[in-house]
Parts: C-alpha cells; structure tokens; sequence
C-alpha cells in the first residue's frame, strides 16, 4: 500500500489512529496527508541512534550493520526449530501415544496447522492497529512457549498422560502463538534499517530466510531421533521430544529481550487489513444503495466517495493478485500432507536407504527441506536455463505450472503405493470366525485333521494358505510318514489370524503357534507374519 493510502477524513494532527469517523468525511482525490507512518519511516533524527537514544552503541554506530538484527535471527532460528521439532513428531502422537485413529488424528493434525496459518492475520493486526510489533513479539512469544511447555508435560506418563485435553490445549496455545510471531519477526527486523541501507537490509533477510531453512532442517532431523532412539517410560520418548522444541522456544524468548535495548521501535500506524475490508464495504454499500444509475469502471470505484483513490487502486491490486493465489490453497492442502498421510505410510514401509541407513517415518518432512535446499541451486543453475534455451520455464507462473504438475503426480505415486501396501494388508475375519494358516516344515507331506471334516494335505516346506474356521478351541491331529502322530488344540479368537508352524525336534513332530499382526507394524519395523 502507499503512504497515503489511508481513509479521507483524517486531519494533519492525527496522533496515529486510523480515524474514529471511520472514513466518512470526504476529501478531495487529491489531497496530501502526512501519516503517523510517513514520518516514522524517515528514521530518527539526526545524531539519535536506532536504540531510542541519542548514545551510539557498538552496534549501529557509523551506519553500521545493525547489531540488534543478529538477536532476532537467532530469535527465528529458535522458534522455527521449535515449531517444525514439535510438529515434526506430532501426527505419530496423536495416532500412537494418544490413541486417535488415522483419520481423527489427520484431521487434527490439519486443524492445528490451519490454526497455525489462519492467526498470523490476527496477529498483523494487532501489531499494525494497537501494539506494534515488539510487544507482539514479546507478549505471544511468551504464550507460545507455555503452549509448548503444556505438550512436553502432558506428555509425562506420571502427570496423567496420555489424557488427550492437555495437548489439545497446549496445540491450541501454540497455534495462536506462532501466528501472532510469524507477520511480525521479519518485518520488525526490517524496522531496524535505515532508508539507505537497502543493501544491508537485503543481508539481513538473507540470514533470516536462511535462519528458517537451518532451524527447521536441524529439527525435522533431530526431533525423531530423540523420539524412537531414546526410550524412557517403557516406550518412544515423547516427553523429550516436545522438551526440546520447548527449551529452544524459551531460548527464542530470551534472545529477543537480550536485545530489547537496541531495537527501533516503531509505534503502531493503523490496521491496513481493517482498511482494506473497510474499503471492500464500502464499496458494495455505495453500489446497492446507489439510485443515481452512475456506472463505474470498476466496482471498487464506488468506494472513492469515501477513501482516497490511491488506496482504492491498491485494493485493486490486491484482487488482481487473489486471482494468482487461487490454485495454492490446493498445492498447499496437498504439500502438508508429508507430516499426516506420507509420514503413516511410511510407518508401513521399512525406512530403508540402503547403506545410508534407515529413515525414520517422521522424517519424512525433513527429507522435503534437504531437498529443497539441494535442488534450488540445480533448478537456477542448470535446469531453467536449459529450458529457457527452447522458451520454455520462462515465466514464474509457468514454473509454478510445472511444480504443481509434478507435486499431482507425487501424489499419484504415493496413491499406488498405498494400494500395494494395502493388498498386503490382512482382512479381519467376521465375527465369530478366524483364519487359520499351517506351515509345513517336517521332512514329509503333512496330514491335517481337525473339527467339522477340516482335512488338508501340505507339501514339504508348504503351507496351507489361510483356512476360516469357527472361533474356539480347535483340535488338531497331524499326521507324518515316519513319526508319531501330533494332536494339538489351537485357540481361535473371534475374528483374529493363526500361523501353526509344524516340525520335528527329538524325532518327534512339534508345532508352534503364533498370532500374526493383522496389520503392518508402526515406526518401520518389519515383523515375521
């Protein structure tokens, strides 16, 4: 938005709100009003230093780079390693620790994610509209390690775990908490730049963006190895998993205020998201209740009655971008599905890479970011000026084309595996039935004779496949050329699979019954069925 894109009404003595007759006293198109914004972006006077005072320190003196910038990348890198750890983690919990099944546990899985997307609005405005974005920062940073500190406890099997309202709540608070961080951080370090320090300023978000990729890729990799590889309570550590991520978001917090001293602040100077739905309403009011038959050029024109005309054409804009923006909500709703629906497949998979290891299945989502960070320089380097060179890949929105074609066919792919994986998958027997399968390991073609005429014949080194017997006790005679014969009873529960292993020890036949896992087993072990 320009400066001047603010509602008509406001006077040259306005003390920074955004005008409490809410834009109905008209002004000429062209008139000029200093905001409480234009004059804060000038910088302090002169000889005062970004601090607040007129002091220079080590940091800023002489046009500088400005210190105060490093306590909030380190800042960054804290919380965004907070966030991804915990969230890293966080469907398995909700499946394995809390007892939610697949579906319940996607779905709030999503949940805290849209929350987590949904509140930065929230947290714009009240930073632009009443705070101002250090005492945003400040407040929701603390409320967002609390939210963090609730996980980790409610995680502790002595405190009452695994009750599921705790780590709701605690999902809740931090969903609110990151939002109210995420609009703010990079803008407030911004803030801390002077108008001639462009080339500084662009340093600055590059350590910051950087700051994201290295704290998100160190946690997504480290936060499922303190979950699986350290058992404590008898099973995955959970408790150490969210403790980190929280002991890291109230490192966040005290980086933040270790620089409190040196960080321009610059005062609140309106809430743009009010205005703009404010300009939008006033627009579709203008035009119903208009009885003069006036046509405009455009819709939002009917809102110049009421707010200046650069600001009208900016909300143009603005549409003329939602129209781009479209399709990304889809790209999105299939992109985070790496840490709900591909990190439970991967729980069915054996994780294996070969002699690089094994791949834990919550870290599936830190494959994404090492992926990222390795194909940028080969897609700028490499792969678009090979296509550039047949016109092709030229346009950013035909390579956001591209990506989403190729993320469709991921998904695609996954959509094929999970139906192999799901062919091996056992059926459950209806009730009051259960399936029966004999292994036949003894020297000899096998004789089986059971209950209601069950008669079957097994090949050496064969097995029976899959038999569906009434549930219960089942008495089994086996029968071998050479050797004794071996009556045994096998217990059949209701709707449950039976594996009977039979061979010969001392000279004598012997069986071993097994219950078999009716389903593929979790965290990427692979289980004998």
């Amino acid at each position: 938005m320009t400066s001047n894109g603010v509602e008509k009404g406001l006077s040259d003595s306005s003390d920074g709100s955004n005008g409490s007759n809410g834009g109905s006293l008209k002004k000429p198109n062209n008139s000029k009003h200093a905001t409480p914004e234009s004059s804060l972006l000038k910088g302090p006077p002169p000889g005062e230093e970004p601090g607040g005072s007129g002091i220079k320190n080590f940091f800023t003196r002489n046009g500088q780079f400005p210190g105060c910038v490093y306590f909030i990348v380190g800042n960054e890198f804290c919380e965004r390693f907070s966030y991804y750890g915990m969230r890293a983690v966080l469907i398995l919990y909700l499946t394995q620790f809390l007892g939610f099944d697949d579906d319940v546990g996607t779905g709030l899985y999503h949940a805290f994610v849209m929350l987590c997307y949904f509140s930065p609005l929230l947290g714009a405005m009240v930073a632009d509209g009443w705070l101002g974005r250090y005492k945003v920062i400040l407040y929701v940073s603390l409320f967002y390690a609390a939210g963090n500190i609730i996980m980790a406890i409610t995680a502790l099997p002595p405190l009452g775990a695994p009750e599921r309202a705790g780590p709701l709540i605690g999902l809740l608070v931090i969903g609110f908490g990151t939002g109210g961080i995420k609009p703010c951080v990079s803008a407030f370090g911004g803030d801390q730049f002077s108008d001639d320090q462009d080339r500084m300023r662009q340093l600055y978000f590059s350590m910051f963006y950087f700051s994201i990729n290295a704290g998100s890729l160190l946690s997504l990799f480290l936060t499922p190895i303190l979950r699986s590889d350290v058992q404590c309570y008898g099973g995955d550590c959970y408790p150490l998993a969210f403790g980190v991520p929280a002991v890291l978001m109230l490192a966040a917090v005290l980086i933040f205020v270790a620089g409190s001293s040196l960080y321009k602040r610059i005062p609140p100077s309106g809430n743009i998201t009010g205005l703009v739905f404010r300009t939008v309403g006033s627009a579709l009011k203008n035009r119903i209740t208009s009885k003069s038959g006036e046509k405009k050029e455009h819709w939002l024109d009917w809102a110049s009655d009421n707010y200046e005309r650069d600001l009208v054409e900016d909300v143009k804009k603005v549409f003329h971008v939602i129209v781009l923006y479209l399709p990304l909500p889809v790209f999105w709703a299939l992109f985070d599905q790496q840490g709900s629906r591909w990190t439970l497949q991967a729980e069915k998979m054996d994780g294996s890479l070969g002699p690089l290891g094994r791949l834990k299945p919550d870290q599936m989502q830190f494959v994404n970011a090492l992926m990222i960070l390795v194909f940028i320089p080969i897609f700028e380097g490499i792969i678009y000026p090979l296509f550039a060179k047949c016109n092709l890949l030229v346009k950013p929105l035909q390579r956001m084309g591209a990506g989403m074609l190729l993320a469709a066919a991921a998904f695609v792919i996954a959509g094929f595996i999970e139906l192999r994986l799901e062919g091996a998958e056992l059926v459950a027997p209806p009730v009051d039935k259960a399936d029966l399968r004999i292994i036949n390991v003894s020297p000899c073609d096998l004789a089986v004779q059971g209950q209601n005429n069950f008669n079957l014949t097994i090949g050496f080194a064969q097995t029976s496949g899959y038999q569906r017997l009434d549930a219960g006790s089942q008495d089994l005679t086996f029968t071998c050329e050479g050797f004794p014969d071996l009556s045994s009873t096998v217990n059949l529960k209701s709707q449950s699979t039976h594996t009977v292993s039979v061979g010969v020890q001392n000279g004598a036949l012997k069986d071993i019954q097994i219950s078999d896992v009716p389903k593929r087993p979790t965290a990427a072990i692979s289980k004998v069925r």
